[in-house]
């Protein structure tokens, strides 16, 4: 099985991000060379932080997950700009500020998975 590559696209700035990893005691697992920030100045829904964040990590296909309308638009944007690029799965979970109320709209706009929390998609990338 390929090794697989962490990465966080987020709209805080590296110092913000690093605090974050930190807290949740991921900073080992995800080098701030495997971040996109607010200081990349491209900020969801723009799909050149996705395109940026794809290149940093040199993979072949992605899963994004988001829990937010603009993390479903920043998959859905990066798609249509870069149609030759590697492929990223829109995943989403229910856990954002609108909670269950993105679900409907999440899988009229076509997300490609919706979780009710974060563990469930992990727990199906690590196929546990």
């Amino acid at each position: 099985m390929p090794a697989k590559k962490l990465g966080v696209l987020t709209g805080r700035t590296s110092g913000e991000a690093v605090i974050g990893l930190r807290v949740a005691a991921l900073e080992e697992m995800i080098p701030v060379t495997s971040m996109v920030t607010s200081d990349d100045k491209h900020l969801k829904p723009d799909p050149r932080g996705l395109k940026k964040l794809v290149d940093r990590l040199g993979v072949k296909a992605g899963i994004y997950i988001g829990d937010t309308r603009d993390d479903f638009r920043t998959v859905d944007n990066y798609t249509k700009a870069y149609p030759d690029g590697p492929p990223i799965l829109a995943a989403l979970v229910l856990t954002g500020p609108a909670g269950n109320a993105n679900a409907k709209i999440f899988r009229k706009t076509g997300a490609d998975i919706i979780a009710s929390e974060v563990n469930e998609i992990l727990r199906w990338i690590l196929h546990e």
